[in-house]
This record gives C-alpha cells, structure tokens and sequence, in this order.
C-alpha cells in the first residue's frame, strides 16, 4: 500500500497545481490586437499609457532580447519583487534563476520616479493606480551591474475596490504582450510633434484621423504628440467620423484646460462620445467575453480528464495491491 499511497500523494499535488493555475493567459501581438481591448471600460487607458511607456524605455537587442534599464529591487519606477501567490502565471521552475517583479506603482516612494504624464493623468483616463507590468526576468550571473533580461512581460491591473479581492490582479484583463508589440509602440516615441512623423504612424497603423486632426494632437500633446495618436488610434473601433475623431482627441488630451467652462465642455463632449453607438463596439465585447469563456471551458476540460486519468491510474493500483 505504501506505492499507492506515494501515487495518491504524487497524482492529489497534480490536480491542485492544475486547478489553482489561471485560465490560459491571451497573447497580445500587435496594435490591431489592442484594438480588441475596450480600454477605458473593462480596462482603464492608463495600462496602454504605462505599456506605451515601458516600451520606449527597455532596450530591444537585434537579436530580440529585451534588457531591463533599471534595477527592480531598487524600487525604481514602483517595481518590487511579484511571488505569483495566487497563481496568476505559470510557476517558476525549481532552481533557477528566474523571478517576477511588478512595476507600476504611482504611490510607491521610489528614487526613479515614473514620468509625468503617468503620475499625473486627465481625469478622463485617470486608473485610481490599477494599471501595473509584470516581466520575468532572469537574474544575471554577475551581479546586478550587469543589464538583466526580460524573458516574458504582461500587462494586468488590480480588482477595483468595489470587486472586493484585496490585492489580488485580476486574471481575466491579463495579458501576455508580445516583442513584436513592444516594437510596434517603439514606433510611437516619447518627446515627438513632427507631423511628417505623425503622418506615417497614422498610414501605418489605420487611423482614421486626417491632417488637420492631427496637428490638433500635436496642438494640444505637444512633445507627447504620438502618444496621444496611439490612444486615438487604439480608442478607434471601426470606420469612425472625423467629427468623433475629434471628440477622442479632446478626451484623451494630456493638457487640462484651466478654465472652468471648457473643462465642463470637455465633461459633456466625453458623455456624446460614450452614448454614441459605435458599429464594433458590442461586437469588440463579445469577442473578449467569448475569449475568457472558451480559455476557462478549456481549463475545465483538461482538469475532468485529469481527474478521470487519475482516478482511472489508482483503480488500477489499487486493484493490483489488494
């Protein structure tokens, strides 16, 4: 009995490893893929702020590897060690040299501080400090004066307060974000109004914004003119006016009006914008749902035929030892 009793030991740690572990975690590959994400709804914009920004400041290698510029363990831009408790991503392999840290925290006290149009967003997209990246990185042999490489990144948030789950990220708006994603919003640099710029990330990237409504961007971002572009173009669900166009222009500017008028003008602009039925919106919706709901029908079928397998494996055992 002392063999089936170490098989039901071995076969009950298997079934909880697999029933703790999330559903399968979506991969983000491109632009057109953030498109699918209803960013300022399910998922607050300042997670696509925060990517946009952790892209532009990692460096990417010709031989795709991703080196961090900064020190984790140092706090630096609200990054600490993640331990992966509640089994949100795949667990670390035993002795390696393999860890997990989150980034992202704005009331974190920090030596390097996260820019300023994160720290301090408009209202509009503001995330109550939701929004966080977790990499993986890989610890490097000489010591942490050596660049450490990142060998998976994720964007993910926390539950809101109103959910009730603590600290706990939430498993559902998490997502795998690929090197060929990174090097799309690389495309989109920090401190850039060139309109000639502008230009061709709008043609490369299918917005729907003419001339005009672009030199509103760069009017009203300034040196962070590509970035607003990013959120227009992201913002976008189908074939959109120029008219709506320029109403996401105005919500997603970085510089508040100062006057009282205008900032209610803006209030009244971004409730026409959210009222205003858009041809893929519910459709963009059920997309995502349909996601989430095939990935956890999926984890629940490999956890039956586990289970039946193990079963099936100690009747045998069982069997034979009796």
């Amino acid at each position: 009995m002392k063999l089936s009793d170490k098989l039901t030991s071995c076969c009950v740690a298997l079934l909880l490893t697999l029933t703790s572990v999330s559903a399968a975690i979506r991969t983000l590959h491109s632009i057109k893929d953030l498109k699918t994400i209803n960013f300022g709804q399910n998922v607050p914009t300042d997670s696509l702020v925060l990517l946009h920004w952790f892209a532009n400041e990692v460096d990417i290698g010709n031989n795709d590897a991703i080196q961090l510029t900064f020190d984790p363990n140092s706090d630096d831009y609200g990054s600490h060690l993640y331990r992966n408790s509640e089994m949100l991503l795949e667990p670390l392999p035993r002795y390696n040299r393999y860890q997990y840290y989150t980034l992202g925290n704005i009331n974190r006290d920090i030596s390097q501080r996260l820019p300023d149009h994160i720290l301090n967003p408009r209202p509009e997209y503001a995330g109550s400090n939701r929004a966080r990246i977790i990499v993986r990185l890989r610890e490097p042999n000489l010591g942490r004066s050596v660049s450490q490489t990142i060998a998976q990144v994720y964007i993910t948030q926390h539950y809101g307060e109103y959910e009730h789950q603590g600290s706990r990220y939430d498993p559902q708006h998490t997502y795998r974000v690929s090197i060929n994603l990174l090097r799309q919003l690389r495309q989109f640099p920090l401190e850039e109004d060139d309109i000639n710029t502008l230009i061709r990330l709008r043609d490369d990237y299918g917005s729907n914004a003419n001339d005009s409504e672009l030199w509103q961007i760069i009017n009203r971002w300034s040196s962070l003119a590509c970035l607003g572009l990013l959120l227009v173009t992201v913002n976008q669900k189908g074939h959109r006016s120029h008219s709506s166009i320029e109403a996401a222009i105005t919500i997603t500017a970085d510089n508040s009006e100062s006057d009282e008028e205008s900032s209610e003008s803006n209030r009244i602009r971004l409730l026409r914008n959210q009222n205003r039925p858009e041809p893929n919106q519910y459709r963009s919706e059920c997309n995502e749902c349909s996601y989430a709901k095939c990935a956890k029908l999926s984890c629940a079928i490999v956890v039956i035929v586990v289970i039946v397998v193990i079963a099936i494996i100690l009747w045998a055992v069982l069997r034979r030892s009796g």
